[in-house]
């Protein structure tokens, strides 16, 4: 597909499980930039690279983040002459019918659509369940499989590099609805896709019993503080939005807090997560 380039971009890979996952969408695609912001070097996934004629690896000496990340691979598709752009996670992948079903459903319907500003598959079944037909129009979608417009990207500047990983998807999500962009989902094709550790805990250890999502402290921090600057930004144009998306941080904050066994350093990284916001210290660090 000649106006179809992609990125995923690497952080710590398991380098065998990303060389997998490539071979996914590898062949959907004109170009594929990996970007490693690995400090090391991810030397099999580079070296297999070289065997593919249409894959750039990049490997950067620090974590450049997502969102610089994002806007570079975006930048050198566009000077290709590209028209999309599929945004990838490390750990993300399409199982062989839903990859083909995908991309043959996305030529079909939004391939010449210059009102579409992203292009997304379903994530989780729960976020489909109830609705209707080949698609819906949201507010937000995540970055894992998104198909973005180049033009479009271009035009709302592209992401915002200040936010570096956490929330980088929801508020350009937010810019492209302000600027008259469609945000599309495919209801039943779906992304294998990973986010979080998972850990089984409940109050008093068997309350509310269930697998949770954990994070690190460092990613509880910077959760906290974009969450609270995008929502600063946006929540007077998208308050049904805003009124779910708070639920879904609280309970974040709540398993991290009380399920990952590491009360005091997630309490810290919230409450300098929430004095940096104050502060607008969007520093790429805690």
């Amino acid at each position: 597909m000649n106006n179809i380039a992609g990125v995923v971009i690497l952080y710590l890979p398991d380098e065998a499980d990303v060389l997998k996952n490539i071979e996914s969408y590898i062949k959907y695609l004109s170009v594929l930039f990996i970007i490693d912001n690995t400090r090391k070097k991810s030397d099999s996934i580079a070296k297999k690279s070289e065997n593919y004629p249409n894959i750039i690896y990049i490997h950067n000496l620090q974590n450049e983040g997502i969102a610089l990340s994002l806007n570079k691979a975006a930048s050198m598709a566009y000077q290709r002459d590209c028209r999309w752009l599929l945004t990838m996670d490390q750990d993300s992948f399409f199982e062989k019918e839903e990859g083909s079903s995908y991309f043959s459903s996305f030529q079909k319907e939004f391939l010449n659509k210059e009102d579409i500003g992203i292009v997304s598959p379903a994530h989780f079944s729960e976020m489909v369940k109830d609705k209707q037909g080949l698609y819906s129009d949201l507010v937000s979608v995540l970055t894992s499989g998104n198909l973005l417009q180049l033009n479009v990207w271009k035009q709302v500047s592209g992401f915002d590099e200040k936010l570096f990983i956490d929330e980088v998807d929801h508020e350009y999500c937010y810019r492209l609805k302000m600027a008259g962009y469609r945000v599309v989902q495919f209801n039943s094709i779906f992304l294998n896709h990973r986010l979080g550790k998972k850990n089984t805990g409940g109050y008093f250890g068997i309350i509310s019993k269930r697998k949770r999502t954990i994070h690190s402290p460092e990613r509880l921090y910077f959760m906290v503080r974009n969450y609270l600057y995008v929502k600063r930004k946006y929540k007077g144009e998208f308050p049904d939005e805003f009124r779910q998306r708070d639920k879904a941080v609280l309970t974040a904050v709540k398993n991290n807090l009380f399920f990952s066994g590491k009360f005091w350093p997630s309490f810290k990284s919230i409450l300098k997560g929430y004095r940096d916001f104050r502060a607008g210290n969007f520093s790429r660090s805690i």
